[in-house]
């Protein structure tokens, strides 16, 4: 399996609760070591574990040809991210070798919570971008002035003595990802469904998983309480 996590605290609470649990896995994630474990990773990692978890780190540059690879779990936001982990599974003969794609659904709440924080640092990047030639101090007081605020300008930001600028790069990906998700509330086509947007890209049609529960429930409950002709039966399978 690879399963790829939205968060560095996601993934530790994952590979903690799967390692508990008894399964072989390792946990991917930037830090000193990162190049000799890519390294590792490209030799035949999954030769010696079941599970590797990773945060985007992996999404680019690596790719992974080992046999025991069959299952990959996504829950990037980031249509272009669910692109690029996807093709880190290099298959050769797609007659031959199949690969299980497991996407995250996220709840409307979850979308909307995303949606607002994707605002919320659109305005500090044009706060940033509008002062930060004459007011430096001023940004630097208002960002560093306790760990939150610090939290609000982690990634979107460069330091150099005595002052901040925009990561273009960061910016850059902050509206492509605040265009998205306006696109997925605006537009009816996507019914508010991230999982339904994603698959799209990859020309596969998305059924809710509950789709099915409501019409084997709904069945049933017409149903209960008298034998069901084999035509009946049919249907339910």
């Amino acid at each position: 399996w690879l399963i790829f996590v939205d968060s560095k605290a996601h993934g530790r609470r994952l590979y903690k609760q799967l390692s508990n649990a008894g399964v072989m896995c390792s946990f991917l994630f930037r830090d000193d070591d990162t190049e000799k474990r890519l390294a590792h990773i490209q030799r035949g990692a999954f030769e010696e574990i079941q599970c590797l978890i990773s945060t985007s780190l992996l999404d680019n540059g690596v790719t992974i040809e080992h046999e025991n690879f069959k299952n990959i779990v996504i829950m990037t936001y980031d249509n272009i991210e669910f692109i690029q982990m996807l093709g880190r599974k290099r298959i050769s003969d797609p007659s031959k070798e199949k690969l299980n794609l497991y996407v995250l659904e996220r709840t409307e709440t979850e979308l909307r919570r995303y949606l607002f924080m994707l605002k919320e640092r659109n305005k500090i990047i044009a706060d940033i971008c509008d002062n930060q030639d004459s007011y430096q101090y001023n940004l630097l007081y208002k960002y560093f002035n306790s760990i939150r605020q610090f939290k609000k300008i982690s990634g979107l930001v460069h330091f150099s003595p005595g002052s901040m600028k925009v990561n273009a790069l960061a910016k850059y990906k902050n509206d492509l990802l605040l265009d998205q998700m306006i696109e997925l509330f605006e537009n009816s086509k996507w019914e508010k469904s991230l999982a339904k947007m994603q698959l799209n890209l990859i020309g596969i049609d998305y059924v809710p998983t509950n789709a099915y529960s409501r019409q084997i429930t709904a069945l049933l409950s017409e149903h209960a309480g008298r034998t069901m002709t084999n035509k009946e039966l049919h249907e339910l399978k």
